[in-house]
Formats: structure tokens, C-alpha cells, sequence
């Protein structure tokens, strides 16, 4: 399953190794802002979709679809560090 990692801030705390296939990620886009990468993901709205997340601690869930046309669900839900800070992912 492919997971992301985003800061508060909405920049990328980690990725695992199917999200950065599916999203064309690389190791040096951790601790990039989110909205400054261009993902092979059509995902409208993803800064606020997040921003939402982190802020009003719900789940939100959308279909989405990649660059060779095939589809996903994507789902973002908070995730609360160790240390009670609150991320998405």
C-alpha cells in the first residue's frame, strides 16, 4: 500500500516504496512541500484536502487517477507522532 508522509506543514516527512513509484517521488523530495512536487497523481485541491486533515483531525477519501490512466483511491487520515504532533498521511 502505498503511504506519504506529510508534516503540518505540508512538506514530505517520508514515503514508502510504492507511493514513490505510483507518485514519482525520489529520496531527495523528503522535506520538499508537497505542492511544489509534480506528482504523476491527478489530485485537485491536495494542499487544502490536507491542510483540512491536519486541521480538523478527519478522514477524507477521493478517487484519483494517474498519468497512464489507471485509478486509485486515495485516502488521507491525521497520524499522530509519538510526541503528539499531528501529521497526514
Amino acid at each position: 500500500m502505498p503511504v506519504i508522509v506529510v508534516a503540518t506543514d505540508l512538506r514530505i516527512r517520508r514515503f514508502n516504496t510504492p507511493a514513490g513509484k505510483i507518485c514519482n517521488l525520489i529520496p531527495v523530495d523528503v522535506g520538499r512541500a508537497i505542492g511544489d512536487l509534480r506528482l504523476n497523481v491527478a489530485v485537485p485541491e491536495l494542499q487544502r484536502l490536507l491542510a483540512d486533515v491536519i486541521g480538523e483531525v478527519v478522514i477524507r477519501e477521493r478517487e484519483v487517477q494517474d498519468g497512464e490512466g489507471h485509478w486509485y483511491m486515495l485516502r488521507i487520515q491525521p497520524y499522530r507522532t509519538t510526541d503528539h504532533r499531528m501529521t497526514a498521511r
